[in-house]
């Protein structure tokens, strides 16, 4: 069934803090003790505003979230293999060359 011109936020259900997130990470990479001081402000920017309301997709398209468990298990085996990791870095190289040769030509032709 074709749904045209509907905004749908795709979100998971839980709502985590950055520190919960990051030990949510370690405990799926087996890492007992990260190197994480939970009474240190972090220096990233966020925006706490809670799980985005991802009901409308649930009911229209009958979407199922992938749980934070999940989710992190399947990313962690996907980077275990090298021609995944290979993959990612190429598309890194890739992006970053893109980027700087668009900013260097601005940067010329605005001289």
């Amino acid at each position: 069934f074709l749904v045209d011109s509907e905004t749908f936020h795709v979100s998971m259900d839980e709502k985590m803090s950055f520190a919960e997130l990051t030990l949510a990470m370690a405990k799926t990479l087996s890492i007992s003790k990260p190197n994480l001081d939970m009474n240190k402000e972090n220096d990233l920017v966020t925006v706490d505003c809670g799980a985005i309301d991802n009901s409308k997709i649930k009911t229209v398209l009958d979407f199922k979230p992938t749980t934070l468990h999940e989710a992190l298990k399947a990313t962690c085996e996907w980077y275990q293999n090298p021609e995944n990791v290979k993959h990612t870095e190429e598309l890194a190289e890739s992006s970053s060359s893109t980027s700087s040769s668009s900013s260097s030509s601005s940067s010329s032709s605005s001289s």
